[in-house]
Parts: C-alpha cells; sequence; structure tokens
C-alpha cells in the first residue's frame, strides 16, 4: 500500500494524495502526510509542515546520487499473463565485518583457568586510517559484527584476552556490500619459556658444594595449578620431577633437567614452557652429603598482564643473596639451601712400649676432595691434649680457629693417584706454640673460608687423611699416618671414635659388596630368589676367623632405609690365606610381594665377635637390585631425605685431601699449606 502512495505521489506531485489514500481514515492520511510524504498543502490539509525525515523526502534527497551496481539486488515477480509484471530491488549500501580469536596452542589452553579468548578488543580503521568501530570477543572466540561501507579495512588487536599475548600485527580485509567479511587471529598463550626455577645453594655460603658432597642429584618436586592466585590446595593439573645439575641449577626449559612425572608443556616450535599458574615447589631429595634442610612447599606464580608481558612472583619469601651471596642473577630470590653433613673425630694417641698417652703431638689432617678444583686440598693442624686425645668436638666454637697451623711450616701435600702424602722431614714444627685448647674448623674449600657454628661438627662430609708431625713429644718415635671416611648418614653428635693410635699402625679392615643373582642379574621377576653378595675384604689378618653376615632391606620411596626383610639374612664363617680376598654370602629372598621394589644388602664382618667392618649404604648401587615392576610412582611432597649410610670402619679408612689455613682473629694470617 505504502509503495502504492509513494510511487503515486512521485508521479503527481501532491496530485494524487487523496486518490492513493482513498478509503482510508483522516488519521492514517494525517499519519501518511507526517511519516511517507513528509509534507502537507492544498491538497494535503493534514500536515501542513515539512518533515526532513520522512520516507519520501530521504528519497528525493538521494535523487541525484548513482549508487555502485553492486549495492542494488534487482528482482522481478510475474503472476501470469493476466496481470502486471511486478519489478524492484533492495538498496544494499553496506556490508558487514567480524572476527574469530583462536589459540595458538590449544593443548595449553585448553580447559585451562588462566586462559580465555573472551575480552580481546580490535579497532577498525577504514582507508583514511580513521577508527570506524570496534570488535570484541566472547567466551568461544566469537566477536560482535559492525555494518560498514564498501572498502578496504585495518583491524588491530588492541588488547589481548586473558593469558595471552597481544598479536601485534595488524591485518587488512575487504568489506562488500550485502556480504559479512571475517577476519581471522591467532594469539599465542602467554607463558615463560626461560623460567629459571630453581638454584640449590650450600647454607654455609660457599660458592658450590663443599668436601666431598654435591649439589647434583638434588631431586624437586613440582605441581601445576591452572590459576594465577597462588592457591595450591588440591590436585594438581600436572605434577613434574626435576633433578640438579652439578652447579646445583634446575631450568624447566631443558630436558635434561627433568626426570619423570607428567608431559611438559611444549610451544608450536617443541620447546618446553612453562604456562601461567601458580606453582608449589618442594625439594624432596637432598643430594649426596647434604641433609634435607628446606623441606617447604614453595610457591610462585607466572602471570600476565594485557600486554603479555610475563611477570615471575615469589610467594614465600624464598632464598636469596642474604643467605648466599654467590646465588647467580637469575636465581636470585629462587635459591634453597641445604646444610652440608658434618662430624667429630676423636682418637688417643700413645706410645708404642708404654701404651702411655702422648700429650702436645700434633697431626696434619688433609681433606681428601678439591671440591673448588683450585688443585689444593684444605688441611689444619690437631694437637693431644694432656690425655693424648685429639677431639675436633671437644673445642667451643670460637675456640676452632686452627690457631695451631702457626706452629708448623714446611708443608708440601703431594697428591698420587687421589693418595695423599707429606715429607715430615722438611716440615719443621715450633713445639711451644701447640695448644690443645685451639680446635680446627673446615671449610670444605679453599676458595672461601667459613666461621665455625655451635650444633656443628669441624669436619664437612669428606674423607681426611691424618699425618704425625714430627716434634718435641714424639721424637724417636715412628710417626704414623692413616685415613678415615667422614661420611655420615646425618648430622651426627657423637664423633667417630678412632680408638687408639700408636706408632704400630695396622690398616684397618675393610669390605665392599656386590650383590646380584645366581646368573649375575641386577634385576628379576618378583618370586623366590637366590641371591649372593659378592664381599669383597681388604687388610684381614691370614689364619683368623673371619664371619660375614648380612640381612637385606627395602629401599623407602625417599631413598630411605625402608627396614630390614624379614627372613632375608645370610653369613659366611670363613679363614683367610691372604690379607685380600672375597667371600659370597648367600641370600633367599621371596620377593613375590615386593614387586617395584628395590633391595639393598648390608653386611658386616666380625672377628673374635667385634664388628671390625661394617658396610651398609642404602645409596650403593653395586649393593642393590630390584624386583621388576612397570608401575612407576611419583615421589610425594613432604617427602624424607635419601639416606646415604656410609660405613665407617675402624682405624682409617680410605681417603685424600688438602688445607687451607684461615686468618686467626686474634694474631696474624695463617699460613696456606
Amino acid at each position: 500500500v505504502l509503495t502504492h502512495i509513494i510511487v503515486a505521489d512521485a508521479w503527481n506531485h501532491g496530485g494524487a494524495f487523496f486518490s492513493a489514500t482513498s478509503g482510508t481514515s483522516q488519521d492514517f492520511r494525517v499519519w501518511v502526510a507526517r511519516y511517507i510524504t513528509g509534507y502537507g498543502g492544498a491538497d494535503n490539509p493534514y500536515w501542513s509542515q515539512y518533515n526532513p525525515d520522512a520516507t519520501v523526502q530521504k528519497m528525493l534527497a538521494k535523487s541525484s546520487e548513482v549508487p555502485d551496481e553492486d549495492q542494488f539486488d534487482v528482482f522481478e515477480l510475474n503472476a501470469g499473463a493476466a496481470t502486471q509484471t511486478f519489478s524492484s530491488f533492495a538498496y544494499l549500501p553496506n556490508g558487514k565485518l567480524t572476527l574469530t580469536k583462536k589459540s595458538s596452542n590449544p593443548s595449553i589452553t585448553d580447559n585451562n583457568k588462566c586462559y580465555s579468548l573472551k575480552g580481546a578488543t580490535f579497532d577498525v580503521f577504514d582507508s583514511q586510517n580513521h577508527k570506524v568501530g570496534t570488535l570484541s570477543t566472547n567466551a568461544d572466540g566469537t566477536a560482535n559484527t559492525l555494518e560498514l561501507k564498501k572498502g578496504t579495512y585495518t583491524v588491530k588487536e588492541t588488547k589481548a584476552p586473558k593469558g595471552y599475548q597481544i598479536n601485534t600485527e595488524p591485518k587488512t580485509v575487504q568489506v562488500v556490500p550485502g556480504k559479512t567479511a571475517t577476519v581471522d587471529f591467532t594469539d599465542v598463550p602467554g607463558n615463560d619459556p626461560s623460567w629459571a626455577m630453581v638454584q640449590k645453594l650450600d647454607t654455609e655460603g660457599n660458592k658450590g658444594a663443599v668436601g666431598a658432597a654435591k649439589l647434583s642429584g638434588a631431586e624437586f618436586t613440582v605441581k601445576y595449578f591452572d590459576n594465577m592466585d597462588g592457591n595450591t590446595d588440591g590436585t594438581p593439573k600436572k605434577t613434574w620431577l626435576f633433578k640438579t645439575d652439578d652447579t646445583g641449577i634446575v631450568k624447566y626449559d631443558r630436558e635434561k633437567y627433568y626426570s619423570g612425572g607428567d608431559e611438559l608443556y611444549k610451544d608450536s616450535d617443541g620447546d618446553i614452557v612453562m604456562p601461567l599458574g601458580s606453582y608449589a615447589i618442594q625439594e624432596t631429595k637432598a643430594p649426596e652429603g647434604y641433609t634435607l634442610s628446606d623441606q617447604k612447599v614453595h610457591k610462585a606464580v607466572v602471570s600476565s598482564d594485557e600486554q603479555g608481558n610475563i611477570t615471575w612472583t615469589k610467594l614465600d619469601g624464598w632464598n636469596g643473596r642474604e643467605l648466599n651471596k654467590n646465588i647467580a642473577d637469575e636465581f636470585d630470590g629462587r635459591g634453597i639451601v641445604d646444610q652440608v653433613k658434618r662430624c667429630d673425630i676423636t682418637f688417643i694417641k700413645k706410645d708404642e712400649d708404654a701404651m702411655k698417652p702422648m700429650a702436645n703431638v700434633a697431626f696434619l689432617m688433609i681433606a681428601a676432595s678439591d671440591a673448588d678444583g683450585d688443585g689444593k686440598h684444605e688441611a689444619h693442624v690437631v694437637v693431644t691434649d694432656e690425655n693424648g686425645r685429639i677431639d675436633t668436638s671437644a673445642v667451643n666454637s670460637p675456640q676452632r680457629d686452627n690457631q695451631n697451623d702457626y706452629a708448623v711450616s714446611g708443608v708440601e701435600i703431594t697428591d698420587k693417584d687421589g693418595k695423599l702424602s707429606v715429607d715430615t722431614s722438611k716440615i719443621t714444627v715450633d713445639s711451644s706454640k701447640l695448644d690443645a685448647t685451639h680446635g680446627v674448623w673446615f671449610s670444605g674449600r679453599t676458595d672461601n673460608t667459613t666461621s665455625p657454628k655451635e650444633g656443628l661438627g669441624s669436619l664437612p662430609y669428606d674423607s681426611y687423611t691424618f699425618v704425625e708431625l714430627p716434634c718435641e713429644a714424639n721424637k724417636d718415635h715412628k710417626l704414623v699416618s692413616f685415613d678415615v671416611v667422614a661420611k655420615p648418614s646425618g648430622m651426627s653428635s657423637k664423633p667417630i671414635d678412632m680408638g687408639t693410635v700408636d706408632d704400630k699402625v695396622v690398616p684397618p679392615p675393610t669390605i665392599k659388596t656386590t650383590l646380584a643373582d645366581v646368573t649375575g642379574k641386577k634385576a628379576f621377576e618378583p618370586t623366590t630368589i637366590e641371591l649372593i653378595d659378592m664381599v669383597k675384604y681388604s687388610n684381614l689378618i691370614p689364619g683368623k676367623e673371619y664371619t660375614v653376615s648380612g640381612t637385606l632391606h627395602l629401599v623407602g620411596e625417599d631413598g630411605s632405609d625402608g627396614g630390614a626383610i624379614e627372613g632375608a639374612v645370610g653369613s659366611t664363617t670363613f679363614t683367610p690365606k691372604e690379607k685380600d680376598g672375597v667371600v659370597k654370602v648367600k641370600f633367599t629372598l621371596d620377593a613375590t610381594k615386593l614387586e617395584g621394589q628395590k633391595i639393598v644388602a648390608f653386611e658386616k664382618l666380625e672377628q673374635d665377635g667385634k664388628t671390625v667392618a661394617v658396610h651398609e649404604d642404602i645409596s650403593d648401587e653395586g649393593q642393590t637390585v630390584e624386583v621388576e615392576s612397570t608401575k612407576k610412582d611419583l615421589p610425594q611432597l613432604g617427602g624424607g631425605l635419601g639416606a646415604v649410610v656410609a660405613g665407617l670402619v675402624g682405624i682409617g679408612l680410605a681417603a685424600g685431601g688438602f688445607i687451607y689455613m684461615k686468618k686467626p682473629k686474634r694474631t696474624r694470617r695463617a699460613p696456606k699449606f
């Protein structure tokens, strides 16, 4: 009807108004005059005011324009031969523009609460660089739609969605009338591609490990949670295990540090990345020679801002340079410190013939290890007291100052294939300066000097050589030397007692064992099986009767001693013909219920009812066999220390060492041997 009125009005401007609206009400005619024709007059008394927004007036305003042909959709209706053919068109001046957003790495972002496609914004510019609109994404990556004139447009991302890096590359798109153009954007999920996770540090402030201890092999359990508020409660999305290298470092982005757990996240190039989220990091196994001092669950958050800039935030005061100045820059605030195992040694020095205690006799103690690799071995002088005793634990911390080092000169330590020795003929000792009230403190390295601490032993985890030095008290006596292994399983408060040392030192008996089945295999199926422990002995007295007895122990999940296996014992009594040799100890083990377990043989050597040597090291691979299993369980956070039990045998064990002299607080600079 309205089309008929408009055509009639256009054919006879105003004159056909009443004819075209014949039969309609007065109200309808007023409405047509106001909103359709837009004018009144003599023939149209119902509306006397001009209305430029009326339909006819808009058409007249466009009458001089020539639109593009693709802005029209022409159609024709033919109802049959007895009717008129109706032709018309649809005017389509504009096209439409929308957008889709995708993740470049769905394996990271799918079902991850740290990432969302919702909220990305894009500005749209025409060919004159005028902003004509904004597109915003929904959670599914789709966006709103803009209606635009035909032309070329540029779309720029101005705000990245949650968790993503902003895409800085603009895209151009052609908008065609009557059609919808779609531009696709792909954003990279925010991640830290080079996250320096943790550095294992020595709690005494050394640059590296001390003595024979190691910073490598410390194990960390890392749990990942898909939130950025530091909440590490509940079930983690991923759990991984990492081990430190020789420098005590763990980096998330290096495959060599990964030792087990869930699959690592990787970017589109296959590089390991750490996604946004919260992390719970805990040391669950200390390296050799250290105690598991820091068992806290440390928290960190990896987050990003609207521009995709990555931020790492520690939440619970991780250790930094305030505890160890040697921490690397990238690990500052990400250090985890452990205390090296320390102990003490005691023995009595007696005259060979009268067996009377010998006071004021000096011994040079040499550490076997060269922890800092400078070719030097730390060494210090100890002195027997009035009872002929040396006890490195008997002196209070202020007096463990290595003061007796100043009484000795001419020390030259020789290291030949790990065997340390000193030419005592070149050494001069000023006996008047020897003082048994002053003790020793070994730092464990020659590139650093640490201070004694109450409650800690004087000797870090290592082996030591004792060399008796020529002085007034042992004049005309045969000087002795011996070795001792000071590698305790924990922080020992009781000193290692080496007994009595006289001029006739006999090397102590030692044993070393290798456990396997009768075919020599170290792993076997869960069944009842016979195991053979090959016990290699040294320094026995030929013709004397000895007994080697052993017990099989389980290895706990954290590497500690899981206890003896009931009934799994064996022993062999023998009389050696030579001081060195090998003897077998047989065990019968019911392993049917021990699937996946590791088993270690503990052995001791007895002579005349007295234990003269032991080998009970839960971490010794030679003593270890395994019951086969396909199961591999992850250690839990809060796990205990993988204990290292070192056998301390008799009056002197294998060793080596060197010394570094600390400047005393009271007098002058210490000599360096």
